[in-house]
């Protein structure tokens, strides 16, 4: 069978947060709807941290809820995702080395916004076209893009007023 990429579009900003993830079937099939790796935010609270809490805490959430990704909110919504690559990675490093960051900055001072990727560099796919396609699509979606990660969001397209 052949596999196609998937057209992605920018995350929208002020979607509204939850805060549990659903578990994933033990065996899955390329040829399987690609809906079964989705996590859709209308019947699905997935694991939340707020942005200004620090790293420590993040890596606590994600051991409790089972996961190496976080949605990162701001009060009521999703400001971005934070994932376990970005605690462990070079991210807080970089962050500690940057201009801004003053005399007294330590990494444990380091909150999940300083490192967090904002939810307007976050892909997203379209419902239906997500719902349309086979896990297969969905690696090579990421294969052609070069995603190391694979945390992608199911949204319904903004209506447009006439």
């Amino acid at each position: 069978m052949m596999y196609r990429p998937l057209q992605v579009l920018p995350m929208q900003a002020a979607l509204p947060a939850s805060s549990r993830p659903r578990p994933l079937p033990d065996a899955l099939a390329e040829s399987d709807s690609a809906t079964l790796l989705m996590t859709d935010f209308r019947d699905t609270m997935p694991a939340s941290i707020a942005s200004g809490k620090r790293l420590d805490d993040a890596l606590i959430e994600m051991h409790h809820a089972a996961t190496h990704t976080l949605l990162a909110t701001e009060g009521e919504h999703i400001a971005g995702i934070i994932t376990l690559h970005d605690i462990h990675g070079p991210r807080p490093v970089q962050f500690l080395h940057d201009a801004g960051c003053h005399l007294n900055c330590r990494h444990g001072n380091v909150t999940v916004a300083d490192v967090m990727t904002p939810i307007q560099r976050v892909p997203a796919l379209r419902l239906s076209d997500v719902q349309r396609s086979r896990i297969g699509d969905i690696r090579k979606t990421f294969e052609v893009r070069r995603w190391a990660i694979c945390s992608c969001w199911m949204l319904t397209p903004a209506r447009t007023s006439a």
